[in-house]
This record gives C-alpha cells, sequence and structure tokens, in this order.
C-alpha cells in the first residue's frame, strides 16, 4: 500500500512538473487562457489519482446472497459465441437457486437462438424472442420484465464472466443506498492487432482509474452496458417510462442505454459504484472503422447524458464538485485540442513550438498512464503512442457528433 501511494505521488509530481513546463512556454507567449488552462487540467487529473487511490472495492458478504437475474440482449450474434456467454454465466461462482439467466433476441436474421434453445435446460434459461428488431433498450426491458431477480446483471451477446464476477458485483447492494455497480471488464481480443493493443490498455485505465474515482464519490457517470448489475425496486415504472420514451433536449435514448439507465436511477438519489473485482471479458472493436462509428455512438450519449446529469448532480452537494469540475474541463479541452493541434502551428508566430510542447505533454501523459497499468495489461507501453493518437482525432469525432447529434441511427441496432 505503501509503494502504491508512493507510486500516486510521483504521478502527480510528473503531472504538475509537466504543467509547470507548459506554463513557461504559455506565458512566454502571453495567453492567460492557456496558463488557466493548464491550472485545471492539473488540478483536475490530480483530484482523479487522488479519488483513484482511495478507491477500495466492497467486500463479499457471505450471507448477503439476493435472487440475481443475468439479462442478455441478442442481435445476429454467433451461435459459438453465444454458447461461451452463456455457459459463462452458468458456471459462476453464485448459488443455482439465486440465479437466473434470461435471453431476448432482438428480432435477429440469424437462428443462432432458436438453435440455442435446443441445447439449454429451459429451466436454468429463459428464452424470448421479438418478432422484429425493436432495439436495444426495448429487448433489456422485456428481460427485466420475465425476469425475477432483485438484482439484475445486464451482460452484452458477446461479454463472457470470470467465476467470481456475479458474487462480487452483487456485494457492493447491501448497502441500501446503492442503485448501480459497474463491473470491470478486460479486452479480450487485445491481441488481435495494434488497435485492441491499445484498447486493452485504455479499457484499463478508463475503469480502474475514472470510474475508481468516479466511486469514490458515488457517482460512476457510466454502468457499462457489456456488465453491470442495477436494483430492480429502482427501475420503477417512471424511470422505464423515461428510458423507453422519455427526451431530453430534443434527443431521445438511442444509443448509449447504459449510461441512460445509470442517470436516472441516480437521479432518483442511489449512489452508482464500480467493483474492480467485477470482471468480464469482452470483445472490441478491431478495424477503424468499428472504432470510430463506436466512437460517436459513445461520444454523442456523453453529451445527451452529462448535460442531463447536470441538471441533478448539485443534490449531492459538496461530491458534485469533482463532476461539474471534470465535465467543464472536458469541454475544454476539446477546444484546446483544437486550438494546439489544428490553428496555434498556423495563426501564431512560433507556434509550431507550443504545438510541439503540448504534443510532448500528451506523450508524457501516455506514458503515466502506461506506467500505472503495465502490471495488469499485456499491452501496457502501446498507450503511450495511443494517448496522442486518440487526441488528435477525438476532436473531428466530437464535431461530427456535435453537428450530427439528431440523427437517430448513431451506428448502432
Amino acid at each position: 500500500m505503501r509503494i502504491m501511494k508512493h507510486t500516486k505521488l510521483a504521478i502527480m509530481t510528473i503531472i504538475i512538473g509537466i504543467s509547470l513546463a507548459l506554463i513557461y512556454r504559455i506565458t512566454h507567449l502571453y495567453n492567460p487562457a492557456l496558463f488557466l488552462y493548464a491550472i485545471g487540467t492539473s488540478t483536475v487529473l490530480g483530484i482523479v489519482l487522488s479519488l483513484s487511490t482511495r478507491y477500495k472495492t466492497v467486500p463479499v458478504d457471505p450471507n448477503y446472497q439476493p435472487k440475481v437475474s443475468i439479462v442478455l440482449a441478442v442481435y445476429n450474434e454467433p451461435l459459438e459465441i453465444l454458447k461461451q456467454v452463456i455457459e459463462s454465466a452458468q458456471k459462476t461462482n453464485y448459488p443455482k437457486d439465486k440465479k437466473e439467466i434470461v435471453i431476448v433476441d432482438d428480432g435477429s436474421a440469424n437462428d443462432s437462438v432458436k438453435e440455442l434453445s435446443k441445447l439449454i435446460n429451459p429451466d436454468e434459461v429463459k428464452i424470448t424472442i421479438f418478432g422484429k428488431n425493436r432495439g436495444n433498450k426495448f429487448a433489456r426491458m422485456e428481460g427485466i420484465k420475465v425476469s425475477t431477480g432483485e438484482i439484475l446483471v445486464f451482460l452484452d451477446s458477446d461479454t463472457t464472466l470470470e467465476e467470481d464476477s456475479i458474487k462480487n458485483i452483487v456485494a457492493p447492494f447491501k448497502d441500501p443506498k446503492v442503485g448501480s455497480v459497474s463491473g470491470h471488464l478486460k479486452v479480450q481480443n487485445w491481441s488481435r492487432n495494434l488497435l485492441t493493443k491499445f484498447q486493452e490498455v485504455w479499457y484499463f485505465i478508463g475503469f480502474r482509474v475514472f470510474r475508481g474515482a468516479e466511486s469514490e464519490i458515488g457517482m460512476v457517470s457510466c454502468c457499462a452496458g457489456a456488465f453491470s448489475a442495477h436494483r430492480r425496486s429502482a427501475i420503477t415504472p417512471d424511470v422505464e417510462k423515461e428510458w423507453l420514451y422519455g427526451k431530453f433536449m430534443g434527443l431521445e435514448v438511442t444509443a448509449g442505454v447504459d449510461r441512460a439507465i445509470t442517470n436516472l436511477i441516480m437521479k432518483q438519489g442511489y449512489e452508482a459504484l464500480y467493483q474492480t473485482n467485477a470482471v468480464a471479458q469482452t470483445v472490441v472493436p478491431d478495424t477503424a472503422r468499428k472504432f470510430l462509428k463506436q466512437q460517436v455512438r459513445w461520444t454523442k450519449s456523453w453529451i445527451r447524458e452529462t448535460f442531463y446529469l447536470a441538471t441533478f448532480a448539485y443534490r449531492r452537494k459538496s461530491k458534485s464538485v469533482f463532476f461539474y469540475l471534470s465535465t467543464l474541463m472536458h469541454f475544454i479541452n476539446y477546444g484546446f485540442l483544437f486550438f494546439m493541434i489544428f490553428l496555434c502551428p498556423f495563426i501564431i508566430e512560433e507556434g509550431y513550438l507550443a504545438t510541439l510542447y503540448y504534443i510532448i505533454s500528451l506523450t508524457l501523459l501516455g506514458f503515466l498512464y502506461a506506467l500505472y497499468a503495465r502490471k495488469h495489461t499485456h499491452a501496457w507501453t502501446s498507450r503511450v503512442t495511443f494517448q496522442l493518437i486518440f487526441s488528435v482525432i477525438s476532436v473531428p469525432i466530437f464535431i461530427y457528433s456535435v453537428l450530427t447529434l439528431r440523427d437517430k441511427k448513431w451506428g448502432t441496432r
């Protein structure tokens, strides 16, 4: 523990050093806005690292074993993958009489679920098949309605569970204040190519660092739909109606249904936590086209749901400060990235030097994240390169997402 604290302190010290280097260059350019940006980003990163260092998992209480319903929405998934997912759910270390599996086929064009029904025990797995495609949120809601568990576990159709994942993700619900819990996702196909290697380390940092920080204030903004759990009693008729048909800023939930249900549950006063030892293996995009479509979908969802969360997050009083501060810096960061990378070299004298320094700082930040992940991931060194690449492409992704925000075709079912 002492070593970990010293490691975090070293990371924070290096970040401060990078910020001071940026400040020196910024003041040389006589730009107070860039000076304030450096201070802001350093502060937010410091808070994130501090909170993530304090994060601890909720221990399992063997006397707390509520009934669990594992809800799986399926769409055109190959039979072999479905069999692997179901088998992993069946093999989880949780009492069989307190665990049920529910599959909802969202109007698939293939016959995988029909074939699967011939291979499984109907007493262990419930199957519902839609006549036509209705969408992920409707499939999941149907799964909720036909299930009976006190705790609802959402699982993607290409995500496999590890042995202790269910009992670990259920543990935090012993506290009646907890309404949602996000599991920890590992990248199953990490070795496929460079893009999947990038994502392996990216996922680790996104969950262990950022969700870990959010969990410390009980406000995990997105309990990942690939593997998360929710308290049934928190999904009231009003929540159901808002989730399925509600609009915010004229936008309905057509993607990012996981972030939306998390927000709706938190709005009722429940906490949303992260459980790092509740582990599942998921498949990530392995082509640039798939990855970009995913990021556009996630960015649109982030925009909509962040503004929605902002309308009630203040109820958490001092705990909401981190959310509002990090959200503000997130938006500012897009503008700063655009300026430093795409404008600064061309409109400011010697601007190319400022851009070069900024690129170096991004690379160093990627190196810090890589060090954080080195004992937990296979391709941890790839995080150095990915920090710079994703920073550059995130700007056009954000701009495109804003311009097409009202387009219902978000690259998902």
